[in-house]
């Protein structure tokens, strides 16, 4: 269930899952449908790629994110065909607030980067960047051309937990993983929020060192900001024509409170423009030969789904009956950093080896 980067890399990891069972000898055959309502192009699509935690604050998220740098490697390597999905990118991660959590690589003085103001710089090298601009709109495409997939439009989004048990019935599923995003909010899970999200982009002028790296600064948690050039020769698969090297600025993170937001939440567009002089000044600081530096499309704004803790276990039996059913949501908008190690934890259970070892037993059973 998604068609986000959830439901992809979930789908992706099933896939790879019961490859790697086969060449170990253990047959575990796979079949799946893989139900959307909208192919995912919200957060996810427009993110810049960088792999960066968001709003999420799980504890668990550290451990995800070094697992998942591991992950996005041998996505690379395994899945060529996807490419350009994940390459290296140098990063730099930077803070006034010292050092941060769920990066690794060479801490460096920020001075010598030419990155004044800043108490903390590590060096990421290399760092995972997922090439979004291209990867949501080839990725679904190479899913469903593996045999084991069905792909299943929806004619309209689930309005609660009986229409998902519906729908495993109707498709007489062994297990049914939910990766719903935002539409998590039909379970009634009263812990999912929302965050605001925004983005700019636009061509990068050739003059500028625009090169040097990519630059996440996480001097508030909740509201890492990024500025990620997307540098390439040429016109880069799933931009505009003659579109080369961009630039993608954003990830501010502003709570919102109203539930009417998530269904219309046009409303929040005057709090999104407000942020972008904010996001501009960041280009000038970290780059400063961009300084002035404006986006040649409008502004592009998103609620991320988000709780204290993700939400990634087996629903409560008293909910679903004998009904094998997993939510997967909550991620705070980190999906390229935390995904691949949550969707692998997601197909070891449904997939089990030898060993019958559940990873998913260990979160509890989740309960709305």
């Amino acid at each position: 269930m998604g068609g986000g980067v959830a439901g992809l890399l979930t789908v992706q990891a099933l896939l790879d899952r019961s490859d790697d069972l086969a060449l170990a000898g253990h047959g575990a055959p796979v079949s799946i449908t893989h139900a959307v309502h909208v192919p995912g192009h919200g957060t996810a699509s427009r993110s810049g790629g960088l792999a960066l935690r968001y709003a999420s604050t799980d504890p668990r998220a550290d451990g995800w994110a070094a697992r998942s740098t591991v992950l996005a490697g041998e996505l690379a390597r395994r899945h060529g065909h996807l490419r350009p999905h994940v390459r290296t990118a140098r990063a730099v991660v930077v803070s006034r607030r010292g050092p941060v959590l769920g990066h690794v690589g060479d801490v460096v003085d920020p001075a010598s980067l030419g990155l004044d103001g800043y108490t903390f710089a590590l060096r990421v090298a290399p760092s995972p960047q997922w090439d979004t601009c291209a990867l949501l709109q080839r990725w679904p495409e190479a899913l469903i051309a593996d045999p084991r997939v069905v792909a299943v439009r929806l004619p309209e989004r689930l309005g609660a937990m009986a229409d998902l048990l519906a729908l495993h019935e109707a498709h007489h599923a062994d297990v049914t993983v939910a990766c719903l995003g935002l539409g998590a909010h039909v379970l009634a899970d009263t812990r999912l929020h929302g965050r605001l999200g925004v983005l700019l982009r636009g061509p990068v002028p050739h003059s500028t060192v625009h090169a040097v790296a990519a630059v996440v600064d996480d001097d508030d948690a909740l509201r890492p900001r990024y500025t990620v050039p997307h540098v390439g020769t040429g016109p880069q698969p799933g931009t505009a024509p003659g579109v080369g090297d961009h630039l993608h600025v954003g990830g501010t993170s502003l709570p919102v409170e109203d539930p009417a937001d998530w269904d219309d939440p046009a409303r929040l567009r005057e709090q999104a423009l407000a942020e972008v002089p904010a996001l501009l000044a960041d280009v000038g600081e970290v780059f400063p030969a961009l300084a002035g530096w404006q986006p040649d499309a409008p502004p592009w704004w998103h609620l991320r789904p988000v709780r204290d803790e993700v939400a990634l276990a087996r629903v409560d039996p008293a909910l679903v009956g004998d009904r094998d059913v997993v939510v997967s949501h909550g991620w705070g908008g980190s999906g390229w950093t935390i995904g691949p190690a949550v969707a692998e934890e997601t197909a070891r259970s449904v997939l089990r080896g030898p060993d019958h070892v559940d990873p998913l037993a260990a979160h509890g059973w989740w309960r709305p």
